[in-house]
Formats: structure tokens, sequence, C-alpha cells
């Protein structure tokens, strides 16, 4: 395992059948620091520098906390996941995760980690799709980027999604606000036909209007789906 590596007592094989055992050499291996401990089960390899031993990369924190759990699924949202779209150049000091349970703020290694809660099963969906749906949520408040802009990005990559992850993407949309799928819609509309999002203006009502600063040239059709 090389330096700057962080992993949880699943990371070994025999875990399944004598956990308690991988428990205890992590343990002593921590006392003797040879490892460091992030939290409770999770540990890193320092990495050795001239001024002593350097915490993990954001990047290997947030692997280590979105790791697949059956209980408390996580994903990666927020400014951290936005930036990663190309949505905005601001890089965030604190890691936000989507979470299925309420959980408290904490830090890690003297990262921040935020928590927000989502009222359905996050598990059901590909967390890429379920972060362009956040983005497309908060694209009115995403720094250094105008609502035009981030819905210019996010429509190129939906444009890029295959037919299964287009039809996953507009059922996982159910799970949000209605103005949030009127702006898909819009898009898919745009991109394919309207035929395409269809299924979407179906859970719409067609008497409610939103207010969202967006631009003719962005979404033509935007006063169709009710979007002034």
């Amino acid at each position: 395992m090389e330096p700057g590596k962080v992993f949880n007592y699943s990371y070994f094989d025999i875990y399944k059948n004598n956990p308690s055992a991988v428990a205890k050499a992590l343990s002593r291996l921590a006392k003797a620091n040879r490892i460091q401990r992030v939290e409770k089960g999770v540990y890193f390899i320092p990495i050795k520098s001239k001024f002593g031993s350097l915490r993990p990369s954001e990047e290997e924190l947030i692997k280590s906390l979105t790791s697949e759990e059956k209980d408390n699924p996580v994903y990666e949202t927020g400014l951290g996941a936005y930036n990663k779209l190309g949505l905005t150049s601001q890089v965030p000091n604190s890691i936000t995760l989507a979470s299925t349970k309420q959980r408290p703020s904490k830090k890690v290694k003297g990262i921040k980690i935020n928590y927000t809660k989502k009222n359905f099963d996050i598990r059901k969906f590909d967390y890429y799709l379920l972060q362009l749906l956040d983005a497309i949520k908060d694209s009115k408040n995403i720094p250094d980027s105008t609502t035009d802009e981030s819905l210019r990005i996010i429509q190129a990559r939906i444009k890029e999604l295959t037919k299964p992850k287009l039809r996953e993407l507009k059922k996982a949309s159910l799970n949000y606000p209605p103005y949030v799928r009127a702006i898909l819609g819009a898009i898919i509309e745009t991109i394919y036909s309207e035929k395409e999002s269809s299924i979407i203006k179906k859970t719409l009502n067609p008497l409610t209007r939103y207010s969202i600063p967006i631009n003719k040239l962005t979404l033509p059709n935007k006063e169709k789906w009710g979007i002034l």
C-alpha cells in the first residue's frame, strides 16, 4: 500500500472472518506510528517529508468517506463537486457529502466535513447523475459563475450521457423540486426532443411558474416549461 493511501477495515480480505484481529493489528501499527488514525476504523499511511508526516490528500479522504456503506451511503456534493464538474474555479475549504441520514459536521485531519441530508435512497442512482441534479438545484448560487454559464456546462455533460443514463437521470429527478425538473426537462427537450422530455413534463403543474434568471439563448424553450 502506497504512502498517502486511506483505508478502513474492509480493505483486508480477512476482515469478514476475523474483524477483531484486523482491528487489533491496525491499532498496534498506529501505536507504533507506522500508520495514522483518520477516525474510528479509518487509517492512512503517512507521507514522510522533511517537515514531518503529511496528512492525506482531500481526494483520498473523500474516497474513504464515500466508500460504499450499506447503512449510510454518501457522495460528494456542493462546491467541491461543482469544481470538479467545471462549474466554478473556486476551491472549497471544506468537503460536503450528501447522506441519507442527518449527520453532524466533523473535522477529519483538520478538514471540515459537512453533511446534507437526502430524503431518498441515493444508492438507487449513479452519484454523478445526482451531482448534476444538485448542480441544477444550486445553479443560481454557484460562485464565480452565472446561472447561464452553469447550465450550459451541465447541458454539455447531459448531452454526453448514454441513453440508459439519461433515463436514470430523468428517474432520479423525481426526487428533486419541481423547478429542477422544469430546468432538466427544458434541457433535455433542447438537446433531444419533446418526446424525450415528456415523462418529466407530466410531473409538473402546468400553472406553476418558476422565477429563475435564465437567458433565452441558454434555454429557448424556457417559457414553455414555466421558467420566467
